[in-house]
């Protein structure tokens, strides 16, 4: 692995293999399946397992982000927001025009479960209180906001999009968590966590709401700051790491709940670390050639738009198996729905990821570029940049004694 390189490529597997995850599992539950139906296929049938490891890469990915590039505050916001909103916007729109024909769609499902009654729920909500679903959306915000203030928040007009909102309420947050480990003002750092867990106590909102998720974040962060350590790791202690290691896993499976999301990222997790150690070991025998296969590489490229263009491919295919296929039952309709949901939402993917979501990119870094004082095109650093305004204030407050 080229220890410069922007990206880690096994992590860009895996959000490749997390997407279809999401795709395969909103199929099933969709086809009227109960987890007690699926036996040991349940987990398939889960894709709030993939999102949490989503979460936790992006603790990860989003500290190495910071950590690497020499850009402002404004810089960062302004680039994650065109990293996200141009597909988002877009899926959005086409999902609000769209909804009277969604209702009708899940209302014509010849099997019912309780996801599908909750789908259907969300769908009404979003009807009735679309222009206030809209503006949160438009805010991406709506996750943050509860059923109580606004029902189905989280989840209306583009149901995987609560996650989104997620994404978008830990960027704005990020770099000043970013700075104070830089800063290393512990203090600081301690009360911030203090105060996470008071809100998170109280319980406010759900899952769309980023303090409920901050132990997800938390793991991604701490495993970058371990990962960026990792190259000083001795062959014979790495060994050590492995075996402890499979002990995490077994811990994990035996005491938490959802526990498949964070087994799958400690297997990832000591992969990558595998990867920057030349002898061969366990890990890297059993993981890393799977997951430098150029296939799932590709797939993490086109992740964002796999996630969420999903759904509405999901509708589209059901409206057609519908109309052809009335009296069909659960699993062969589910055995036609799946490799055409999956194999279409792929190549509409491509297609966004070139035309859509490389645009965004390119238009947002250029924006960024452009936010900086003409002085400061060096691109300084958000480290420094919040350091200097601490400085400040501090010179301020002894000027004022």
């Amino acid at each position: 692995m080229n220890e410069n390189a922007s990206r880690i490529l096994s992590l860009e597997s895996l959000r490749g293999l997390l997407a279809l995850w999401v795709t395969v599992g909103h199929t099933i539950k969709h086809s009227g399946y109960t987890d007690a139906e699926l036996g040991v296929f349940a987990i398939l049938g889960n894709p709030g397992l993939a999102v949490d490891c989503f979460i936790i890469l992006s603790g990860f990915v989003i500290f190495m982000l910071l950590d690497r590039q020499r850009s402002s505050y404004t810089e960062f916001i302004v680039g994650r927001f065109f990293r996200l909103a141009p597909l988002f916007f877009l899926i959005l729109v086409i999902s609000a025009l769209t909804l009277d024909w969604q209702v009708s769609v899940i209302a014509n499902t010849p099997w019912k479960n309780q996801s599908i009654a909750n789908d259907m729920r969300i769908h009404l909500d979003a009807l009735q209180y679309l222009p206030q679903h809209l503006l949160a959306h438009f805010a991406m915000l709506h996750g943050a906001i509860a059923d109580s203030i606004l029902p189905s928040s989280q989840y209306a007009i583009v149901g995987p999009a609560w996650s989104i909102s997620v994404e978008w309420q830990f960027y704005l947050i990020a770099p000043a968590l970013f700075f104070l480990i830089a800063a290393r003002r512990w203090y600081a750092l301690a009360a911030v966590i203090v105060v996470v867990c008071v809100l998170r106590a109280v319980n406010y909102g759900s899952a769309g709401f980023a303090i409920n998720q901050g132990a997800y974040f938390l793991i991604g962060i701490v495993s970058y700051f371990v990962w960026k350590k990792s190259n000083l790791i001795r062959q014979h202690d790495f060994r050590f790491i492995e075996v402890m290691g499979l002990l995490a896993i077994a811990i994990v499976y035996f005491t938490m709940s959802r526990t498949i999301s964070l087994m799958l990222w400690v297997v990832v997790f000591i992969a990558i670390i595998a990867e920057r150690h030349p002898a061969p070991s366990l890990f890297q025998r059993m993981f890393i050639g799977v997951l430098r296969q150029p296939m799932l590489q590709w797939m993490g490229r086109i992740s964002y738009s796999i996630y969420m263009i999903h759904m509405l491919v999901l509708y589209a295919w059901f409206a057609c198996l519908q109309h052809a296929f009335p009296e069909i039952g659960k699993f062969n309709f589910l055995m036609y729905a799946l490799p055409l949901i999956v194999l279409t939402t792929l190549m509409l993917s491509a297609l966004a990821y070139r035309f859509i979501e490389v645009p965004g990119m390119r238009l947002g870094k250029w924006l960024g570029k452009r936010s900086r004082p003409r002085e400061n095109r060096a691109a300084p650093s958000l480290a420094k940049e919040f350091v200097g305004a601490d400085t400040l204030m501090r010179r301020g407050g002894d000027a004022a004694h």
